[in-house]
């Protein structure tokens, strides 16, 4: 008896998180189906769907519960098993049917990494050619049904290859991003309305030599394109201070020197950003994401509005 209650307590448990998880994923698919419609009107065929299902499946409980009455508890527990793992498969298998055409980290990573990988080879093909040739839409990246094949269901997912292993922290406040730079608020400020305010963020380096971080502040009123491009951006960054021998750790090198390597660094990204990154909207939307659309990236939830005075 206390067996079975241990296992009823951990099975409530579980049902707990799962309905609060579900019900997380289950407002974002019904707020992306609703693009251009009624959010309302899917909500309620949810909901009159939910009614019909939930019925079918007291009545089919019923007949079992009276048809397993009497049956061996190691087969209930066999049959309870079984319908588990069946129910844990279908689930997986259903949300493989699911294709997302708007990104968020995951779906980012992936197609950065596949962009990146391109860019990559066709740079060591440049390199050995008179002529510099841009990607085109020969080129190509995985479409929403290819990568919602592809995609981690569980939170632990490796980091594609040829991205930045510098960590990110995206959407951080004023008061973080000039903490970690280093650098007062007066000084910051007037420093921040000498940049482009339009292009939507800012982005830097922590001025620390325990630990390197990039940080993106983003600007009040940035576009969903704007906060693509300032991952993407942040991501080419780490890249280039990775070319540089600057890494998340890098103890070796001096103060002077490692400023020197950041600056290059820097340079190097801001010059290529928008190339890389028009190349990058272009291939995307040819295999169908839509940029425009809220991005569901990992955020600190800030933003910056700059005044001039």
């Amino acid at each position: 008896r206390l067996f079975s209650c241990i296992f009823a307590g951990v099975g409530n448990m579980c049902k707990a998180i799962c309905g609060v998880a579900s019900g997380a994923c289950g407002g974002a698919i019904n707020l992306y189906w609703a693009k251009g419609s009624d959010i309302s009107d899917i909500n309620a065929k949810f909901g009159a769907q939910h009614t019909v299902t939930g019925s079918l499946g007291l009545l089919f409980a019923a007949f079992f519960a009276r048809s397993v009455s009497m049956v061996q508890p190691k087969t209930l527990w066999t049959l309870f098993g079984g319908l588990t793992a069946l129910h844990i498969y279908a689930n997986a298998k259903c949300m493989r049917l699911i294709a997302f055409d708007t990104l968020n980290n995951i779906r980012m990573n992936m197609l950065m990494s596949e962009f990146f990988t391109l860019s990559d080879k066709d740079g060591e093909r440049n390199a050995t050619s008179s002529t510099v040739s841009p990607l085109t839409p020969k080129h190509y990246l995985s479409n929403i049904h290819t990568v919602s094949k592809a995609e981690p269901l569980l939170f632990l997912s490796r980091r594609p290859p040829h991205l930045s292993r510098f960590p990110i922290d995206f959407g951080v406040s004023f008061n973080h991003f000039a903490q970690q730079t280093g650098k007062s608020h007066s000084e910051l400020q007037r420093q921040l309305l000498t940049m482009d305010y339009t292009q939507g963020y800012f982005l830097s380096i922590t001025q620390t030599q325990e630990r390197n971080r990039l940080i993106v502040c983003l600007c009040d009123g940035a576009t969903p394109e704007q906060n693509l491009k300032a991952y993407f951006h942040a991501h080419l960054l780490g890249r280039c201070l990775a070319r540089r021998g600057i890494h998340t750790r890098s103890k070796r090198l001096s103060l002077d020197e490692r400023e020197s390597l950041i600056q290059e660094a820097e340079m190097d990204a801001t010059d290529s950003v928008d190339s890389l990154w028009s190349q990058f909207q272009s291939l995307s939307q040819a295999s169908g994401w839509d940029l425009s659309f809220h991005a569901e990236l990992r955020s600190d939830g800030y933003e910056v509005s700059l005044e001039h005075v």
